[in-house]
C-alpha cells in the first residue's frame, strides 16, 4: 500500500524508523475520499508520522492530519509566492506538532526532528511576516494588544 511506503519514508526522515500504520489508522485512511491525489495522501501521512505517538500512526494521528487538507475534489487555491507556500506548510506542521504535544515546544520540536531554537525561529518569522502578532502555545497567530 502506498500509505505504508510513505510512512516508512517519513519515519526514516524524521528519525522514527519504527513507524507503523495501525489497523484503525488504515481504516481511517480508507474512509477518506482520495480524489486521485497522491500528494494529498503523502502530505497527510507526513503529518500523521510527525504526530504519531510511539511510532504508531493511529486513527487520531490520521484524523489530526486530515483536518487541514481540503475535503472537496477541487484543487486548493494557491496564493502568494513559493516561499509563502513553503512558510505556510512549515507553520501548519508546527501547529499540528504543538497541538499533539499539548503546547510543549520542546516535545513538538523533537517530533519534527528540529531543534527548539529552530522551531522558535520559524514561529517568529511567521509572526513577523503576518505583521504585528503573537503565537500562542498551539502555534496559531493572534493579534497583539497595543
Amino acid at each position: 500500500m502506498l500509505a505504508r511506503h510513505f510512512i516508512a519514508k517519513f519515519g526514516k526522515s524524521f528519525g522514527k524508523p519504527e513507524s507503523q500504520l495501525t489497523s484503525d489508522g488504515l481504516s481511517e485512511l480508507m474512509r477518506h475520499d482520495w480524489p486521485g491525489n497522491v500528494r494529498e495522501l503523502e502530505n497527510v501521512v507526513q503529518r500523521a508520522v510527525i504526530l504519531a505517538e510511539n511510532g504508531n500512526v493511529s486513527r487520531q494521528a490520521v484524523n489530526a492530519s486530515l483536518v487541514t487538507e481540503p475535503r472537496s475534489g477541487n484543487s486548493p487555491q494557491l496564493s502568494g509566492t513559493f516561499e509563502d507556500q513553503v512558510r505556510q506548510f512549515k507553520l501548519n506542521l508546527i501547529q499540528d506538532a504543538l497541538q499533539a504535544a499539548d503546547g510543549n515546544k520542546t516535545l513538538a520540536a523533537a517530533r519534527l526532528g528540529i531543534t527548539r531554537a529552530y522551531l522558535h525561529r520559524l514561529l517568529s518569522r511567521s509572526v513577523s511576516s503576518e505583521g504585528n502578532g503573537t503565537v500562542d502555545v498551539s502555534g496559531r497567530s493572534s493579534a497583539r494588544a497595543s
